[in-house]
C-alpha cells in the first residue's frame, strides 16, 4: 500500500542520482512511496510500472532498465524471497524515520549484507508524513530492527517477468503466472491453447469480481478451467467428426442412386 512521503531538497542536487535518467529518478521516488516501512518494495517490473507510470507509454523492460541504473549507483539492491523479486532501498533507516512502522503490510526482510553494505551517496532524503496532525514532534520515534532470524542469504538473479496475472480477491492482489507454469499445463492439457485459455480466465475474473478466488484456491480454479476447456475441445472434435461422416454418407448415396437421400 502506497504511503505519503516528503522529498527533501537534497534529492534534486544529488550528483550520483543525476547519472540516472529523469524517468529512473521518478521511478526511484515511486519506490519510496510504495515500499513498506522498512525500505523493502516489490520488484516485479509489471507491478512497478502500474504504480509509477499508469498513464504513460512505459513497459516492464523500461522499468528493468531504470532499476539497473539505480542499482549501478547503489541506491537500491535486489533480492529474492520465495521465488519473488524485491528491492531494498539502501540506508533506509539513516534517511527515513517512521513513527510506529506497520507490521501488517511488511515485505520479507533483505539479506543481512544488504543492511550493512555502504551506499555511494545519500540519494535523496525522504521523510514519512503519514502521521496525524495530533502527534507532536516530541513523540518518541520507533525504529524497528529487522529480526536476524528473518535474514537470509538470497541470490540476485535477473527478475523474471510474469506472462499473465490473474486478479484475486482485493486483499490478495493478483496471481502471477510464469512461463514455467504454462509449460507444465501444456503437458497436462495438450488439446488446447493454454495461453489463450488463461487470457480468457483473466477476463472472466475481471468481469466477475465477486467470484474471484483467494491465493489458496486459485491453482484449483485454473486447473478446473483448463480441464473444462479441454473437455469442450474434445466434444467439438467429436461433433465435427460426426458431421463429416454424415456428409460423406450423403455424398455416397447421391453417387450410387443419383439423388439426395430422403
Amino acid at each position: 500500500m502506497a504511503r505519503s512521503r516528503m522529498i527533501r531538497p537534497e534529492f534534486f542536487d544529488d550528483e550520483k542520482l543525476s547519472e540516472c535518467s529523469l524517468r529512473a529518478r521518478l521511478l526511484f521516488i515511486a519506490l519510496w512511496v510504495n515500499s513498506d516501512d522498512y525500505g523493502v518494495v516489490k520488484g516485479n517490473p509489471a507491478w512497478l510500472r502500474a504504480q509509477a507510470f499508469p498513464y504513460d507509454n512505459v513497459g516492464p523492460k523500461d522499468i528493468l532498465e531504470d532499476l539497473k541504473s539505480l542499482q549501478k549507483i547503489k541506491s537500491i539492491a535486489p533480492f529474492t524471497h520465495s521465488g519473488e523479486s524485491y528491492y531494498y532501498i539502501r540506508h533506509w533507516k539513516k534517511y527515513q524515520k517512521v513513527n510506529r512502522p506497520s507490521k501488517e503490510n511488511r515485505n520479507p526482510a533483505p539479506p543481512h549484507e544488504l543492511l550493512t553494505e555502504p551506499s555511494l551517496s545519500p540519494h535523496g532524503i525522504l521523510i514519512d508524513q503519514t502521521e496525524t496532525e495530533t502527534e507532536t514532534e516530541t513523540e518518541t520515534e520507533t525504529e524497528t530492527e529487522y529480526d536476524c532470524s528473518e535474514l537470509k542469504n538470497n541470490s540476485e538473479p535477473e527478475p523474471v517477468l510474469p506472462v499473465i496475472e490473474i486478479p484475486l480477491i482485493p486483499k490478495h492482489g493478483t496471481y502471477q503466472i510464469f512461463r514455467k507454469d504454462i509449460d507444465e499445463w501444456e503437458k497436462d492439457f495438450p488439446g488446447i491453447d493454454v495461453h489463450q485459455s488463461l487470457r480468457n480466465l483473466k477476463q472472466w475474473n475481471l468481469s466477475s469480481p465477486n467470484r474471484r478466488k483467494t491465493k489458496a484456491g486459485i491453482r484449483k480454479h485454473i486447473t478446473g478451467w483448463l480441464a473444462r476447456d479441454q473437455d469442450n475441445s474434445k466434444c467439438q472434435k467429436r461433433g465435427s467428426l460426426l458431421e463429416n461422416n454424415m456428409q460423406a454418407a450423403v455424398e455416397a448415396e447421391r453417387l450410387l442412386f443419383g439423388h439426395e437421400p430422403e
